[in-house]
């Protein structure tokens, strides 16, 4: 939900040349810093923390810490929450009535939200061209936790510019770096310490999203699980999957497409860095499962990369990556 922009007279919207992407998880927060200055965007600054437990006030002083220690350039970020619903909105059902485009958008969505979900704010995004000329992809976020997610940043000191859903921040991820991704049905699972985001695109377009709590991994390195244990966590995040695939609840109406056939997974997040996981995960699924690289495409600029092990903690930054790729 966008928060703020710098406008610049008279060519429209000044972007910073610099983002922010922050990812409060219940295990750790990954901080990414990018650049947009250049041809491509580069990563001129990490940062992670991990946490002893999700505790507010842990929070507030580790988010301290990482701005105090690693020196990052700014203190407005991009950041998510859960989205409560999303549907793919066609452009051409807009009747101009006096309100502008996204002042539209938001009340078809609140039209469209189920009441249990109370006040919700929403934002969107174009799927290709021109907004109001083609299709939006709009979700819809439980307005108590934008407010929550707000007033945490504000009490460390730091400002909320957008709060993007988890959903978009992650498809923004995998199909920068992936591009291969765009085409036909694929997954995304993300499993952090305690929960797994699972995510399935068409043709590049998110149509299926769902959370769900999983049983705690271990929560700092030296990751490691018994081959039982994995065994078992593999067989979770199987169930959840196939359920996400059932979810009604769960699903964007694009053109009429029924639940959809997946050809490969992505996998992401500070679980996979347990060894074997994927493996397991890939023999339990009877699907082709690799890993989702988050700087697979964007590199890190000399020195960006600070005391973090990059080829044993990279899987933790998908979601901060997307989170910093999104500038509006």
């Amino acid at each position: 939900m966008k928060r703020s922009r710098r406008k610049k007279q008279d060519t429209g919207y000044d972007f910073s040349p610099t983002t922010v992407g922050l990812d409060i998880g219940t295990t750790a927060i990954k901080v990414v810093e990018m650049a947009h200055d250049g041809d491509e965007p580069e990563v001129i600054r990490l940062g992670l923390r991990h946490l002893l437990w999700p505790d507010e006030g842990d929070v507030i002083e580790l988010l301290h810490d990482l701005w105090e220690t690693e020196g990052f350039g700014r203190r407005d970020v991009v950041c998510a929450v859960d989205q409560a619903a999303m549907f793919v909105l066609e452009a051409e059902d807009y009747a101009f009535d006096g309100s502008d485009f996204g002042s539209w958008v938001e009340r078809t969505m609140g039209s469209k939200l189920p009441a249990a979900q109370g006040r919700a704010a929403v934002d969107w995004q174009a799927l290709g061209g021109c907004a109001a000329e083609g299709r939006v992809l709009a979700v819809g976020v439980d307005a108590q936790r934008v407010n929550a997610r707000v007033q945490l940043l504000k009490m460390a000191d730091l400002e909320a510019t957008i709060l993007d859903a988890r959903a978009l921040a992650l498809t923004n991820a995998l199909l920068w770096n992936h591009p291969e991704a765009r085409e036909g049905c694929v997954g995304l699972i993300e499993v952090g310490g305690n929960s797994a985001a699972i995510l399935i695109l068409d043709d590049g377009i998110p149509v299926l999203a769902q959370s769900f709590d999983m049983p705690p991994l271990p929560r700092h390195p030296p990751y490691g699980l018994s081959s039982e244990e994995m065994w078992a966590h593999s067989i979770e995040l199987l169930r959840s999957f196939e359920q996400c695939l059932s979810l009604d609840r769960a699903r964007i109406p694009v053109d009429g497409v029924e639940t959809p056939q997946v050809g490969q997974i992505f996998v992401a997040g500070g679980g996979f860095l347990i060894p074997g996981l994927l493996e397991t995960l890939a023999e339990v699924m009877q699907w082709v499962v690799r890993r989702a690289h988050p700087f697979e495409r964007i590199p890190v600029a000399p020195g960006g990369s600070g005391q973090i092990a990059m080829e044993d903690e990279h899987l933790m930054f998908m979601q901060a990556m997307g989170l910093a790729l999104r500038r509006s």
